[in-house]
């Protein structure tokens, strides 16, 4: 995927992965996420990691995960460029005190995300609201 075309905001940064919005600068361009190790030198682990998320593409349903489009080497380093489902991080959502109603349509919608992945015999190990991948919140809808 060609990534010239856009422009890019930072989300988060957790020290292993810098996780970016790009937008496109051109509309007919679809926005996209982009997740980065946080240094220039990653470590094999933090490789392993990228490689193996973008292996489970094929698994994943967009309709509850936030799913890999391509892995780009720009320069030297290596992007996983994922669909963006919009909306924000879920641990950018969850900065301060939540309401019932929302607490419950996070929990139903992170329930129904680790359904979609269990029903196809995967398992996240990972799940927490900081994980800079995969938990997004847009509207009704968590992503994992």
């Amino acid at each position: 995927m060609q990534l010239s075309g856009y422009s890019l905001n930072r989300l988060r940064d957790d020290g292993e992965f810098i996780l970016y919005r790009a937008h496109a600068e051109q509309t007919e361009l679809p926005p996209v996420l982009l997740l980065t190790p946080a240094t220039t030198r990653p470590s094999p682990e933090t490789l392993k990691k990228i490689d193996h998320e973008y292996s489970l593409r094929s698994e994943l349903d967009s309709a509850w995960a936030v799913r890999p489009v391509d892995l780009s080497d720009r320069g030297a380093e290596l992007t996983l460029v994922l669909e963006d489902p919009g909306g924000e991080t879920l641990d950018g959502f969850l900065s301060g005190a939540m309401e019932r109603t929302q607490f419950l349509r996070v929990a139903v919608g992170l329930a129904t995300a680790l359904d979609g992945l269990h029903e196809r015999k995967l398992i996240h190990k990972d799940v927490r609201a900081t994980r800079p991948s995969r938990a997004h919140l847009r509207k009704k809808s968590v992503f994992l």
